[in-house]
């Protein structure tokens, strides 16, 4: 949108792709506000990328058009109990916190326009995949703001908020599953007397293309397999390791959520 100001909170991993992403796709620093209540992370970012610092208590928060939370998730539930007297239907909530449902969110600021949002770091370049839960009180409007941020991060799918839990495992998490892969390509690539440049852009393009041939063809598992005959290892035994890190990464994020409910009063 190419009016909407936007306001960041927490400045940590998440919160800097945030106005990284924000700045590349065209949004001016002085329509971005960063608060973060560590002051030194706060003034290095202020620093870096030129934004406008702000806190809950100032007047210029509450015209900000789309707040985007990113700091850590123990943290949102207070800070929403703070700003809810003054915030109003005219702005947009997304919270990009894992383990906190968005019926919960709710709850503390009835009537405001919130969404859920699972970010991942690949977001950093544009390549992320971000699954979407749009709350009650969404509009069309509110959904082509929030729809900008989306683009700006990579790829989205709106999903269920009570599969979230799930995509922390097929998303935000599995790019520490899958780099082990790619560790033994770059291995392997190194023995065999290419320079470490070289061993590193063999083994991510051919990830990268095994992915597109997923994503852009209908062939199914079996027949990609098929255009590969020689088979190198246990497939069904990798799978199997894939399929069990997906499956704890679920029961380790329902553990911390449930958790993060009773320790924010949630």
């Amino acid at each position: 949108m190419e009016t909407d100001t936007f306001f960041v909170l927490g400045m940590g991993n998440i919160g800097r792709i945030l106005v990284t992403r924000l700045k590349i796709a065209g949004v001016s620093s002085k329509r971005i506000m960063v608060y973060d209540t560590d002051t030194k992370r706060l003034d290095a970012a202020v620093e870096e990328f030129g934004v406008q610092p702000v806190t809950p208590n100032d007047d210029a928060l509450y015209g900000v058009d789309v707040w985007l939370l990113a700091p850590p998730p123990k943290v949102i539930p207070d800070f929403l109990r703070q700003v809810a007297p003054r915030i109003t239907s005219k702005q947009v909530v997304v919270s990009f916190a894992a383990a906190l449902p968005l019926e919960k969110l709710q709850t503390l600021i009835p009537g405001i326009p919130l969404v859920r949002i699972l970010p991942n770091a690949p977001s950093l370049i544009g390549k992320g995949m971000n699954p979407v839960t749009w709350g009650a009180m969404v509009t069309p409007k509110v959904k082509e703001e929030v729809q900008f941020v989306l683009k700006a991060l990579g790829q989205s799918l709106e999903t269920p908020d009570d599969r979230m839990n799930w995509c922390v495992g097929l998303t935000g998490a599995m790019m520490r599953s899958l780099l082990p892969v790619l560790e033994g390509m770059i291995q392997g690539g190194l023995e065999a007397g290419f320079t470490g440049i070289e061993a590193r852009r063999l083994s991510a393009q051919a990830m990268l293309g095994t992915a597109a041939l997923l994503l852009e063809t209908d062939l199914s598992i079996d027949a990609l397999k098929a255009l590969t005959p020689m088979q190198t290892l246990d497939e069904a035994a990798l799978a199997r390791v894939i399929l069990d890190a997906v499956r704890s990464c679920y029961e380790k994020t329902e553990v911390n959520q449930k958790k993060l409910l009773e320790m924010t009063g949630l």
